[in-house]
């Protein structure tokens, strides 16, 4: 073993430019995988970090109406412990109850909008598994004033330092810190940094009437039930349950209702449902995952490709080797030695270098995504070096075996190398430009994708409108002031007030309408509320009847087309609508236009029928005390320009002159709408990533395979420059096998990723046709890197003295 170990050694140091290669491309190959595979070993373990998650399982609620058909996330915080009497099987439930908007949390002088927030159950923390850095989990929720933070959220606003007793303001409500726990991990669908009692004074009092509440949508609900439990058998019962509760207030409207379990494992790569958290995508992971594999086979490619030609240049070593009695085994060892030595070199340089990364200046996109704690631990280093010793054997394994089933002559020995060449490199190369040519077509019609969505117009306008949240009843009772004062400013083109992000925020539910045979019928609807200023403001367009109007003295509303054309309307003026069980709207709601339609909502999903109900802010003056703090809405500011540093001063004093109780934090609609589409732009990204890295290890390859060549046939260049052949003759004899290797591998990365990306394409409602001639232009772009890398190597061999080409020893 020792004799091997020198032996590959000295080879390593003898032959320097071939071992940087190889080591260079397994070790950015290795830094690749290794992220790749932290990314996918920690999307396919999500919500497995307690112990307790096998028991656990999230409750979805099903809204069923005719042809309509809902599934939320959320539902009534009362639900939960409704069933539990009624259900032996429940052990036990935890519940996250919604605040309606972010609530404003103060923290001495400072203010802010905090979104990962809930009212919880005590038995939270035992049941997702926290671990207490200061206070007792059984008792932090007790009190209906407490709230617990965690530890991250502790650092930022305590520096760390025990908080304990700290008093932290949500909403106007005083709230006393009496536990900090250990952060919510990554691999969690559901994040939050502080939790107060689900009892608290900050939420909006359930109706009194028992049936009633379990109307109401606000909480998450997961139940405790024995392991392996059939979730049928819940599903059964609470349709049952269900029946016999709200018979009589449901009667004959048609409207029922059933609940589904999924582990909590499962949640978030399950099916997407209403007001549920951002969920995942199986098939990204694995695709990202496929990646990974891609990216180190094309590097270990590679290095079978170098190093069987490599060994060609060692038959003269071997054979001396052989002739002096040396065994199969022997010489298959020496080479093993040598791959396994730099595939175990290329991992830990890639092992250090990610550490460099992340505590040097990772985007926090990657630190938050990868936790690299488990990649520090002495067993995943030994797994590895052990997985690098592996793939180091096995990328060593055929050349050493090629090498070492050779004949050799006295001819051989005199001249150093053998005519025969293995099939199987030229199939690796073709393997290899597969890959690159299939990455860089796949990067170019995802942006083209994406370019696709960016562009189209979505039926109104984002460009310079600031959206701004105003919470509370008594606040926005004063926005029509706030307004006149912001409409004043020269900068200012409009303004407008709604109850959701303009454009593309709706809410959804049952509601009354008038069909086209003048019944009023049940349907769920997605709607907006907006005041008389909507229309002007977002650019939207309207095709019959008029806007709504601050002096129209009926209740009314505007229509999309797609309702229209769902509703078969031939006349939509003067239609009736209204929300169910509400006294002032019901069927009391008039049609008086329709606009045309606009993507409200994803552009992954067609338009759905919409329904925009005029507000204004005086109706939020006679709301009772018990949910008047709790309102929320948006105005939004249309600007004649970008955003300068002294209107944004401008805007901020003339908000504090108005809504002094009220941080001034803003968002660009046009950020809120890109925002739909950060899983696609990450997808982009990475392609392009992978894509660059696909393409660099070829070339390095390339780099040494060319350098071989030249090396192998230099006498060869120098009679054929003697005979007067031109150096582009030359290139072409040096490369046109290689230029013909290529050619296979457009074919067949064509077919692969025209595949690929059409099944792709077909989760989106639009989505743009693929242009065939992206297939030849990744394989032209990948064809002309080869040439430029290989005329790189080449050009000195070709253009130096043919004297020095043909002189012997």
């Amino acid at each position: 073993m020792l004799i091997h170990l020198k032996l590959a050694l000295r080879t390593l140091r003898q032959e320097r430019f071939y071992a940087a290669i190889n080591v260079t491309g397994l070790m950015i190959a290795f830094i690749c995988t290794l992220l790749i595979g932290l990314y996918v070993f920690q999307s396919l373990t999500y919500d497995q970090h307690t112990e307790s998650h096998k028991k656990l399982y999230r409750a979805t609620i099903d809204l069923i109406n005719g042809d309509s058909h809902n599934t939320f996330a959320l539902m009534s915080d009362a639900m939960a412990p409704t069933l539990a009497l009624q259900n032996p099987d429940i052990e036990g439930y935890v519940r996250f109850k919604t605040l309606p908007e972010k609530p404003i949390v103060s923290i001495g002088e400072e203010k802010y909008l905090e979104d990962a927030i809930f009212g919880s159950d005590s038995n939270v923390f035992q049941q997702f598994g926290h671990q207490s850095v200061y206070g007792d989990p059984s008792t932090a929720l007790t009190s209906p004033t407490s709230i617990a933070i965690s530890d991250s959220f502790n650092q930022r606003h305590f520096s760390g330092e025990n908080s304990l007793g700290s008093i932290i303001t949500v909403n106007d409500i005083d709230y006393q810190v009496t536990l900090v726990f250990s952060d919510v991990p990554g691999n969690s669908h559901l994040k939050y940094n502080l939790l107060f009692p689900i009892n608290s004074p900050g939420f909006i009092p359930s109706p009194a009437n028992p049936v009633m509440a379990l109307f109401t949508v606000n909480t998450y609900t997961y139940f405790i039930l024995p392991e392996t439990y059939d979730v049928q058998k819940f599903s059964d019962f609470f349709d049952q349950f269900w029946e016999e509760t709200t018979a009589e207030v449901l009667g004959d409207s048609g409207i029922s209702s059933s609940m589904a379990l999924t582990p909590v494992a499962d949640v978030h790569f399950g099916p997407t449902v209403e007001f549920d958290q951002p969920t995942g995508n199986l098939l990204t992971v694995y695709a990202y995952g496929i990646i990974g594999v891609l990216i180190m086979l094309v590097a270990i490619v590679n290095y079978i490709n170098l190093a069987t030609a490599r060994a060609t240049r060692r038959f003269k070593e071997v054979a001396i080797s052989r002739l002096l009695g040396a065994k199969k085994r022997s010489l298959i060892m020496q080479f093993l030695y040598e791959s396994i030595m730099q595939a175990l070199i290329a991992a830990i340089l890639a092992l250090i270098i990610i550490e460099i990364i992340f505590q040097a200046n990772a985007p926090a996109s990657l630190v938050n995504a990868l936790d690299l704690t488990s990649l520090r631990t002495p067993l995943a280093i030994t797994g590895i070096l052990f997985f690098a010793g592996i793939l180091g054997m096995l990328a060593g394994l055929y050349p050493a075996s090629w090498i070492s089933r050779q004949k050799f002559s006295s001819r051989t020995v005199t001249s150093g190398h053998n005519r025969t060449e293995p099939i199987l490199r030229q199939v690796l190369i073709v393997f290899q430009f597969a890959v690159t040519i299939s990455v860089i077509a796949s990067t170019i019609l995802v942006l083209s994708q994406m370019y696709f969505i960016s562009n189209m117009p979505l039926g109104f306008e984002t460009e310079n409108r600031m959206v701004i949240t105003v919470k509370g009843a008594s606040a926005i009772s004063r926005v029509p002031a706030l307004k006149n004062s912001l409409n004043s400013l020269p900068q200012i083109e409009s303004t407008t007030f709604t109850n959701f992000d303009p454009g593309v925020g709706f809410s959804a539910g049952n509601w009354r309408i008038e069909s086209a045979q003048s019944q009023m019928e049940n349907s769920f609807m997605s709607y907006q509320n907006a005041d008389a200023d909507y229309l002007q403001s977002m650019g939207l367009e309207l095709i019959e009847g008029r806007f709504m109007s601050p002096d129209d003295e009926n209740r009314t509303v505007v229509v999309n087309e797609t309702l229209v054309r769902t509703m078969g309307w031939t006349n939509p003026i003067g239609k009736r609508s209204g929300m169910p069980g509400s006294p002032e709207t019901q069927d009391s709601e008039i049609v008086v236009g329709v606009v045309k339609d606009f993507n409200f909502d994803s552009l992954e999903v067609p338009i759905n029928p919409l329904i925009i109900r005029l507000t204004r802010p005086e109706y939020y003056q006679s709301l009772p005390d018990s949910v008047a703090p709790h309102q929320i809405a948006r105005l939004t500011i249309v600007l004649s320009g970008p955003a300068s540093g002294q209107l944004i001063q401008q805007l901020s004093s003339t908000w504090q002159e108005h809504m002094p109780e009220l941080p001034f934090e803003f968002r660009f609609l046009d950020d809120i709408v890109a925002s739909r589409y950060t899983s696609e732009t990450g997808i982009f990204n990475s392609l392009s990533y992978f894509s660059g890295i696909s393409v660099f290890i070829s070339c390095i390859g390339l780099l040494g395979l060319t350098a071989y060549t030249t090396e192998r046939r230099t006498r060869e260049i120098g009679i054929r420059k003697v005979l007067g052949a031109h150096p582009r003759q030359l290139l072409g004899m040096l490369f046109r096998n290689i230029f013909v290797l290529i050619l296979f591998a457009a074919i067949i990365a064509s077919v692969v990723s025209y595949l690929s990306i059409n099944a792709w394409l077909s989760g989106f409602a639009y989505r743009d046709e693929i242009n065939l001639l992206v297939f030849p232009a990744a394989a032209i772009l990948t064809f002309c890197l080869a040439l430029l890398t290989m005329t790189l190597q080449a050009w000195k061999p070709i253009h130096r003295n043919p004297v020095h080409a043909l002189r012997y020893e």
